[in-house]
């Protein structure tokens, strides 16, 4: 036996008909509304005359059938008795087979949709937004009869009914729709639970008449919402069928039996694409019963009542076709693909013909030579047009700065093999390579995130930003990776394909640095090696020629052939290693820009200046840990609510769903904050050591923050960041919250960056550090220096290599203005890279953590900065900021395990760091500071994930972080009558990062007004909010401590420790009140905490009757004092009045004081 599925054509429904009729299932009891025109959905009840209920036949089991196909087989059926059915109302229908029936169907269907014949009506709920929920209302008075007082009934299903939230967008007339802000705006609407239940008629018109025929294709697509199937597939029965009319400007026309008439039956063709598409002349709107109020009837793929697979494949695919027809499609790929053959920053001509050859699916070369086949989309055309556009054939425009590129780490290394003819060995032919995507930050199918290895509008700091142009390969070129690829292309000259002293390939040997040179020539202990042979190997010259012809198409400048040439001679003559001279040319030329570019480079004859050692600072310490959650946390997942008076966690469950926490999984905290809706939050259970650091008060949440150009509603968030950012997209959200400067009044700075600039101006020594790549948040006047989390390697490591490091800064050396800004990029990146690493190399070899930090990705990061705190005085640094990150956070799919996965990373990364930082005393220096470009939608979507939204709750961590609290403004509401939540619990944010920053700037040291406004231009906007340091941070407590010796004279005798004891304590008295009084504060410009002394030793001379007693004085301030003043007030003040220790007797005669130690304790 055979069964076949009737597959439905890709077709659009709308939930506003003037055709609906009720449905219903058996079990449970449901109903709602279809159009009876929908073929295929539900099934037929065939109800007996006189009978209230009915059956379906076994051999029609599992069928759907259209309304009318239903009809017509009711009334054609003959059942048990002899009675004649038909399509009627019902109160029960029996899903097994009727009576009579042998076998029975065995299948019981009785949740399938039946039809049934009664009336059906649909109305609308309009929110605050304008969104709204569909409720329909079926005539269920037959079905329910004689079924009141019992549970046993039918009700309208929940997806629809009038206590539904499903909601949505439409098009709204002028945009125009009724509010029940404002009664609903005299629609004679209800209000029912904060929307208003409108009724609504269909109301459809033909959008074209014989009087405004179609302008073009263009105009139909503009102006036709409502498609068609082609006209031949129509009913061939008279009045059905439709006859081609005429072609009006490029439009094809077709009518209905062939009349002439425009109405709305009438279809229209046109080519669009390449593709025919038909039009139904028809605008079909939903008009509110009283007001005027219209919007677009909205169409959808997946039916309400039956969702089918095939219905959802239908309707991304229409998502897919909407995206690449767009006519921004062609231009955005041409400009990313070409900057991916060279050419960063291509011209609108270059472009628009690239775009063009896409959109028309051809390209004429030369006026002979075609490409493509004519159709829309067709890469092959817009390729040919890439490559050989005048813009990239033409050998003019390599003398142009501003031509070329940077190229990619992996397509250098590749290059390198080619033409140095790479060998494989013979039992290793397939090449492997390891971990390059982490010495390169590139490898083939593992791309970090959606926007591959960088993004193609980043302009690193220097020639090319000065000078607004792109070069998207530069975000890579950090110092971890300049020196891993140079050591991995020294490592591929010198020794073959391996993984020692930092080779791309796999590993062969472990015992590296243990091997002599001579192992390491022989074939078989590598992957492979280069086999290039120059013409004449014995002239250094034929060597550098034919090296710069192959690797820099010969682009290398002429200076750089003589320097080079010169070392190869040398290495000729000094070696008898025949193959020397030839290693050391590739070695160096693989290192100039000519190689690492396409430019042309010129010297000046000036020194580029070297990476200098810094001195060590005087300065009180301080550094912020900028952590940056990659993708978007799920951050009301991180801190919800637990404990509150307003059923909030309530109002959150029912927001969430499936993707919320339970309150037997959440981990309490007190809020501490009374203007919080809750006493009590939960932190996500993976949150343990989060949690301690909460009760300890050295973390602090800051609750609804997010990007914002000023305060904003419901009403005009979207008109106020319109052409300002985009809010929802990953890679211009994590850039704003990098700058802080959304109106890009201080253009090209993170925020870090500015930050750094006005401290180094104010006499800090600063440092901008990375272990994460390129970011925006620390680009300044500081330079970045890039550590990688694994650690530093250190620069040519074979321990038989010479000394290359001076030959290959001497040929980076100064360039001329005329010079390629890409090659000179690369020289500046190289010289920073070479002095960066060499200072770091050396100083983190015995700075060892005491703490044992987990082998993750945040672990290792960590770990590396906790290492440099540790080194700062070898850096020099008193204002440190570093930048962390981690990804993952992208949840659109399986959110809870993933983010739990993510929350445990984080969790025990961070607890382990503050344990080192209390190890290293410098806890109380450093602030962690946890972000997230934006939050995700409280409402799931139907893969267990949830979206992109806005504002989030993020905390800071710290030893004086004013933490054990909640700030900010946690939402008192999650439905959508809340009014921060515009639409699925995206939650409109109501403070600005320039509010959390605000606070932190203060407590780093930048606390004028002017200086706030350096670094936070947009801060004005939120002054009302804005977080202080006192919110933010706790007074810090400074140590003085030394040695006091007191003398007293005239004494006749020893005393014993009870009296020098005494002596002590008195003194600790007058002390204090001295410390306490205003005018020593004023001089030492510090305000006094706590005094401790301590007896240490007593000594008498009888001679001259002096008695000594030593001290240990330790004093606490809430800033740091001016310890020379504070030495000298106190020996002045104890000096001066003797009789301060009158009451210790009167044998002290006379007593003096001597501070011989004091200082500030870090």
């Amino acid at each position: 036996m055979f069964f076949y599925e009737y597959i439905r054509p890709p077709c659009v429904e709308v939930p506003f008909s003037n055709k609906l009729i009720s449905i219903r299932q058996w079990w449970p009891l449901n109903s709602m509304c279809l159009d009876k025109n929908i073929d295929y959905i539900a099934r037929e009840v065939c109800v007996p005359n006189g009978w209230d209920g009915g059956f379906n036949r076994c051999r029609f089991s599992e069928e759907k059938i259209s309304f009318a196909g239903a009809k017509k087989r009711c009334e054609n059926e003959k059942y048990p008795y002899g009675d004649k059915s038909s399509m009627d109302d019902w109160k029960w229908a029996e899903p097994n087979g009727e009576f009579g029936d042998t076998p029975e169907c065995g299948v019981w269907n009785e949740e399938y949709w039946q039809w049934a014949k009664a009336d059906c009506t649909v109305s609308v709920k309009v929110n605050e937004d304008g969104n709204i929920a569909v409720v329909h209302d079926p005539d269920l008075s037959f079905a329910n009869e004689d079924r009141e007082g019992t549970e046993d009934y039918f009700k309208v299903h929940s997806l629809v009914d009038s206590d539904n939230n499903n909601f949505f967008s439409v098009n709204w007339t002028n945009d125009k729709y009724p509010k029940p802000s404002n009664a609903c705006a005299g629609s004679n609407c209800d209000i029912v639970a904060g929307s208003c239940h409108c009724d609504v008629n269909v109301v459809s018109t033909p959008v074209f008449t014989q009087s405004s025929l179609p302008t073009g294709p263009d105009d139909v697509i503009a102006k036709l919402k409502i498609g068609s199937f082609h006209p031949d597939w129509y009913d061939t029965t008279p009045g059905s069928t439709y006859i081609f009319d005429s072609i009006v400007n490029s439009v094809s026309i077709y009518h209905q039996d062939g009349g002439t008439d425009f109405d709305v039956k009438t279809i229209f063709s046109i080519e669009f694409r390449g593709e025919t598409r038909f039009y139904k002349n028809i605008a079909s709107s939903i008009e509110l019963v009283v007001g005027g109020y219209k919007f677009r009837n909205p169409p959808y793929f997946v039916n309400w009542a039956i969702p089918q697979k095939q219905q959802m494949i239908y309707e991304t695919e229409a998502v897919l076709d909407t995206y690449f027809y767009h006519n921004n499609v062609a231009p955005f790929l041409s400009n990313l693909i070409i900057k991916r053959f060279g050419i960063s920053n291509p011209s609108p001509r270059y472009i628009k013909v690239a775009a063009s050859a896409f959109k028309t699916g051809s390209f004429l070369f030369n006026e002979s030579m075609k490409f493509g086949s004519g159709k829309y989309g067709d890469l092959g055309a817009m390729l040919a047009a890439i490559v050989l556009d005048r813009e990239a054939l033409s050998p003019v425009l390599d003398s142009d700065p501003t031509y070329g590129s940077l190229k990619e780490p992996l397509l250098k290394f590749i290059k390198l093999m080619r033409s140095m003819e790479f060998v494989p060995n013979a039992e290793m032919p397939q090449i492997k390579l390891e971990h390059i995507d982490q010495k390169l930050n590139q490898m083939p199918y593992r791309y970090p995130n959606v926007f591959s290895f960088f993004l193609p509008d980043y302009s690193p700091s220097g020639p090319l930003s000065l000078a607004s142009l792109t070069g998207p390969e530069a975000q890579i070129l950090t110092t971890p990776t300049i020196i891993s690829f140079l050591n991995g292309m020294i490592s591929l000259i010198d020794i073959g394909l391996h993984e020692c002293f930092g080779g791309f390939g796999r590993t062969i040997d472990w015992w590296c640095d243990y091997n002599e040179k001579e192992w390491f020539e022989e074939d078989s202990q590598s992957s492979g090696h280069l086999n290039f042979s120059p013409s004449d190997p014995n002239d250094a010259s034929i060597i550098v020629n034919e090296l710069s012809l192959l690797l820099t198409n010969d682009r290398l400048n002429d200076d750089s052939k003589t320097k080079i040439i010169k070392q190869v001679k040398k290495a000729m003559k000094d070696t008898d290693d025949s193959n020397a001279g030839l290693r050391l040319a590739q070695k160096l030329i693989v290192s100039t820009p000519e190689f690492q570019s396409q430019n042309q480079m010129k010297f000046s004859g000036a020194n580029r200046p070297d990476f200098e050692q810094p001195t060590p600072s005087e300065k009180e310490y301080k550094a912020i840990v900028y952590i940056f959650l990659d993708g978007g946390a799920d951050s009301f997942n991180m801190l919800a609510p637990y404990t509150c008076s307003n059923g909030l966690y309530e109002s959150y469950q029912l927001e969430r769903g499936s993707i919320s926490l339970s309150k037997e999984e959440l981990l309490e905290i007190n809020s501490n904050n009374p203007d919080q809706p809750c006493s009590v939050f939960g932190l996500h259970p993976r949150f343990n050591q989060l949690q301690n650091l909460y009760n300890k008060g050295e973390v602090l949440f800051a609750a609804n923050i997010g990007v914002l150009t000023e305060f904003v509603t419901k009403d005009d968030w979207y008109l106020k960041h319109d052409g300002q950012t985009q809010l929802f997209a990953h890679n211009v959200q994590a850039e704003e919250i990098q700058k802080v400067d959304i109106f890009n009044e201080q253009a090209g700075k993170g925020m870090l960056g500015r930050l750094l600039d006005i401290l180094s101006s104010k006499g800090h020594k600063t440092n901008a550090i990375s272990v994460h790549g390129e970011s925006n948040v620390l680009v300044g006047n500081t330079p970045v220096i890039f550590v990688d989390s694994s650690g530093v390697e250190k620069f040519n490591p074979i321990p038989w290599s010479d000394d290359i490091e001076p030959v290959i800064k001497d040929l980076n050396n100064g360039m001329t203005s005329t010079s390629g800004l890409f090659g000179e990029t690369w020289s500046r990146l190289l010289y920073k890279a070479l002095g960066e690493n060499k200072i770091l190399f050396e100083a983190l070899k015995d700075a060892d953590p005491t703490e044992s930090f987990p082998e993750t990705h945040l672990g290792e990061q960590l770990l590396t900065v906790s290492k440099l705190m540790k080194i700062r005085n070898i850096r020099g640094s008193d204002r440190d900021s570093f930048y962390v990150s981690i990804g993952g956070f992208d949840n659109h799919s399986n959110l809870k395990s993933e983010f739990d996965n993510r929350v445990a990373e984080i969790d025990e990364a961070l607890g382990v760091f503050a344990a080192e930082m209390d190890v290293q005393n410098t806890w109380n220096s450093v602030a962690v500071v946890v972000v997230s470009e934006f939050a995700r939608t409280l409402t799931p979507n139907s893969g267990q994930g949830s979206d992109h939204a806005w504002g989030g709750n993020y905390f800071i961590a710290g030893g004086l972080v004013n933490g054990g609290k909640v700030i900010g403004d946690y939402p008192t509401d999650f439905s959508l009558k809340s009014p921060l939540n515009i639409d699925r619990g995206r939650l409109i944010p109501t403070r600005s990062w320039d509010s959390l920053w605000n606070g932190i700037v203060e407590w780093f040291g930048a606390s004028e007004r002017i200086e706030l406004d350096t670094v936070l231009p947009n801060r004005a906007n939120f002054q009302s909010v804005l977080f202080s340091k006192a919110d933010m941070f706790r007074s810090p407590v400074v140590s003085v401590k030394g040695k006091i010796e007191f003398k007293l004279s005239k004494m006749m005798s020893n005393i014993d420790e009870s009296i020098s004891l005494a002596v002590v304590n008195v003194a600790k008295g007058k002390l204090e009140d001295l410390l306490g009084k205003k005018k020593l504060k004023k001089k030492v410009k510090a305000r006094f905490v706590d005094l401790e002394i301590s007896w240490l030793k007593s000594s008498f001379n009888e001679s001259k009757k002096v008695m000594k007693i030593e001290c240990e004085i330790r004093l606490e301030y809430a800033e740091e004092p001016k310890v020379s003043s504070l030495a000298k007030e106190i020996k002045k003040s104890m000096k001066k009045d003797v009789a301060r220790f009158k009451d210790l007797g009167e044998e002290f005669k006379k007593m003096k004081k001597n501070i011989t130690t004091l200082k500030v304790e870090n």
